[in-house]
């Protein structure tokens, strides 16, 4: 795979130096960041390669090293003019990593091939591809991007049974069986959700629904609801007096949402946690 710090170091050695160093480095080790950069980097075709040329350094050399090729690799930077924009001051530091530092030994004989050495890619750095989006890990893992069409539909995540059907008199969901919620984003602009917690204890059982309804808009990877209609409902089967159903008040909610496939979606819940909902058929 392809990366910006290839390239990057490719440049930065340039500013450097055009040709090979005059004197040779020293034992490897001992060499400052920008002997690193004229007698290693070069010779890279992967990040993996660049980040071991660090190891060649002096601890001062390979730390100045390694603060360069993170910078590179951050920011994504292809060009010279990224290069200077954004990691001017680990550019300056790397290539002035000579200055106060005893004289280079000079040594007889070819140098041995850097670490790692990329045999199987071209010598001819003009051979190099251009960069692509698709050599980014974080962009192929990027979730898709919410959209009305996409996120239009019956939504549910947990217990199938959580919540129950209308109730014939009051046409409100009633709590059911087990912990879950439903979303339902009608194409019409109108929503309903709704949630329920069941808890167990011994033969003890309590179930806490809360409903919401009201009119949905989808605002960049903000679900904004407008809710008309609220109530919470509460039952104990223990201890009946605990029951209870309550209205709520009419609010403004704005919830993130984003996609995380077509069928699945992740929505904030009422801690602030990001609840994941499949589509129900």
């Amino acid at each position: 795979m392809r990366t910006a710090l290839v390239v990057v170091a490719g440049v930065v050695a340039g500013c450097g130096a055009s040709s090979p160093p005059a004197n040779p480095p020293g034992p490897q080790g001992t060499w400052t960041c920008h002997q690193i950069v004229e007698s290693c980097d070069l010779m890279c075709r992967t990040g993996m390669c660049l980040q071991a040329c660090s190891n060649e350094g002096s601890p001062e050399g390979g730390s100045l090293h390694a603060a360069l090729i993170q910078c590179a690799a951050t920011h994504r930077c292809y060009d010279d003019g990224c290069k200077h924009a954004l990691c001017g001051p680990e550019v300056e530091a790397c290539l002035t990593d000579h200055e106060g530092l005893p004289p280079i030994a000079t040594t007889s004989g070819p140098h041995p091939p850097p670490p790692h050495d990329d045999r199987e890619a071209p010598h001819d750095r003009e051979a190099l591809p251009p960069p692509s989006p698709h050599d980014d890990p974080a962009r192929e893992a990027a979730p898709e991007l919410p959209t009305r069409a996409g996120v239009t539909g019956a939504w549910s995540y947990g217990s199938p049974t959580a919540v129950g059907a209308p109730s014939p008199g009051t046409g409100e969901r009633q709590p059911g069986t087990g912990s879950g919620g439903t979303l339902r984003l009608a194409s019409d602009g109108r929503f309903e959700r709704a949630t329920n917690v069941e808890t167990q204890q011994g033969a003890c059982k309590t179930e806490d629904l809360h409903l919401v309804a009201g009119t949905w808009k989808l605002e960049g990877t903000t679900l904004a609801l407008s809710i008309e209609h609220a109530v919470a409902s509460f039952r104990d089967r223990c201890h009946p007096a605990n029951d209870f159903d309550r209205a709520g008040p009419a609010k403004q909610e704005h919830r993130a949402i984003r996609m995380t496939g077509p069928d699945e979606l992740e929505l904030t819940d009422d801690a602030g946690e990001l609840q994941s909902y499949r589509k129900r058929s």
